[in-house]
C-alpha cells in the first residue's frame, strides 16, 4: 500500500512538473526558463526535478512529443467515397485549417521547441514517434492525390503522388506557421488567409 501511494505521489509530481514547465515556457520563453525556475515554481528542489528529467532538453523533448500526440488525432482524414478526389483535397485542407487554429498554442510551442532543440543539439530533429505521425498524414494526402488522378479531377504531374503529398504537407505547415507565429490571430482573418492558400493549391492541382 505504501509503495502504491509513493508511485501515485511520483506520478502527480511528474504531471505537475510537466504542466508547470509548459506554462512557464509559453509565458516566459524557452531560453528564459531554467530547470531551477521550474523546480522553484513546483516547490521542489533542483535535485528532485532531475529525478524526473535528465536535462532541460529531455523535458522539452517530452513536452514536444506529448503535445504532438495530443493534437495528432484531429488532423487525420477518412477518404469520403461520395466525393471526388479534388473535393477530398479541399476537405483535407479544411480539416487542417480548423485543427491548426484549435491547437494553435500547442503548435506554436512545438515549432519553438523544435527550433530550440535543433539549435541546442546542433542537428535536425528526427524523433521516430514524431516522424511516424508525420508520415501517416503524408500518406493520407498521397491517397487523396492518387484517387483524384484516377477519377480525373487532379492533374497527373511529373512528380509522383508521394512527392506531391510531401510538398503539399510542407507548404501547408510552412504557410500556417508563417501567418500565425508571434501574433494573436483573428479567426475571420485566419479563415481568409486559409481560403487564399486553398485556392492556390486547388488551382494548381485541379484538372479542369
Amino acid at each position: 500500500m505504501e509503495e502504491l501511494e509513493l508511485s501515485r505521489t511520483k506520478s502527480k509530481r511528474r504531471i505537475k512538473i510537466v504542466e508547470t514547465a509548459y506554462e512557464m515556457f509559453i509565458e516566459n520563453g524557452i531560453s528564459s526558463t531554467s530547470m531551477n525556475d521550474v523546480a522553484e515554481q513546483c516547490g521542489i528542489t533542483r535535485r528532485t526535478i532531475y529525478n524526473y528529467f535528465e536535462s532541460k532538453n529531455d523535458l522539452l523533448n517530452y513536452l514536444m512529443l506529448e503535445k504532438t500526440e495530443k493534437v495528432d488525432p484531429d488532423f487525420h482524414l477518412t477518404f469520403d467515397e461520395s466525393l471526388s478526389g479534388v473535393e477530398n483535397l479541399r476537405k483535407v485542407l479544411q480539416i487542417n485549417f480548423e485543427s491548426y487554429y484549435k491547437h494553435m498554442k500547442d503548435f506554436l510551442f512545438i515549432t519553438q521547441v523544435r527550433t530550440e532543440l535543433s539549435y541546442r543539439l546542433n542537428k535536425r530533429l528526427n524523433d521516430p514517434r514524431s516522424y511516424k505521425m508525420h508520415q501517416a498524414f503524408i500518406s493520407e494526402i498521397e491517397e487523396v492525390i492518387k484517387r483524384g488522378q484516377d477519377d480525373g479531377t487532379i492533374k497527373k504531374l511529373d512528380l509522383d503522388p508521394h512527392s506531391i503529398a510531401r510538398m503539399l504537407y510542407q507548404s501547408l505547415y510552412g504557410y500556417l506557421s508563417n501567418i500565425t507565429i508571434g501574433v494573436e490571430v483573428e479567426k475571420e482573418k485566419y479563415d481568409r488567409k486559409c481560403k487564399d492558400f486553398e485556392f492556390m493549391i486547388v488551382e494548381f492541382l485541379e484538372s479542369k
